[in-house]
């Protein structure tokens, strides 16, 4: 149940493991283990930082996502109940969906989604990036949603950042995660590209 930091300096320290959250060496994109949840609870979780504030900069997330039977879930972000919401990337419904607050509440959520109909035990790269006032979703490279972001300021959730889940585990992720990036100050693509090769 140990999920290191492996951004410079290990800035964030180790994540947090919740309910059943896993180390899997049965399926991975790079270096041989990822995360496993079972959809009962599981996520990571990070204390609230700076780095989660995605404010009105650029940005780039991306991760490796997998499923046993594709199903609603929650992928990353400072999200639940109905206060102090920040940010999510979460799939439902055969939607990639990019969902923002600008005060923290349900009255100023924004959100930008397309179609994605992901199968079942398959390896996949997703990312959303924002470039200037665009916000982009892909999908193994490919752009499958663009949408609008001027004049956006995502509010400064105080919420743990969930990895897996929302904030108290809401819609947690039954399966697997790898490779997990948060990149602020930078849209890394800005248009369809080839997913990394190696291990970050």
């Amino acid at each position: 149940t140990t999920f290191t930091d492996a951004s410079i300096g290990g800035a964030h320290g180790n994540a947090t493991a919740n309910g059943n959250a896993q180390v899997d060496t049965a399926q991975s994109v790079f270096g041989g283990a990822s995360y496993l949840g079972d959809g009962t609870g599981d996520y990571l979780s990070y204390a609230d930082h700076a780095d989660w504030n995605l404010g009105a900069s650029e940005f780039a997330i991306d991760f490796r996502v997998r499923w046993p039977t594709v199903a609603l879930s929650n992928f990353i972000g400072q999200w639940g109940s109905t206060t102090d919401l920040g940010w999510l990337i979460q799939f439902q419904s055969n939607l990639l969906i990019f969902y923002w607050t600008t005060d923290g509440t349900v009255g100023t959520v924004g959100n930008v989604f397309d179609a994605w109909i992901p199968s079942a035990n398959t390896w996949y790269h997703v990312a959303v990036e924002r470039d200037v006032d665009t916000v982009r979703g892909f999908v193994n490279g490919a752009q499958i949603f663009s949408g609008s972001m001027a004049g956006v300021t995502v509010h400064n959730s105080a919420r743990e950042l969930s990895i897996g889940s929302g904030t108290s585990a809401e819609n947690p992720h039954n399966g697997w995660f790898d490779e997990w990036r948060i990149t602020k100050g930078i849209a890394r693509w800005r248009g369809a590209f080839t997913p990394p090769t190696e291990a970050y």
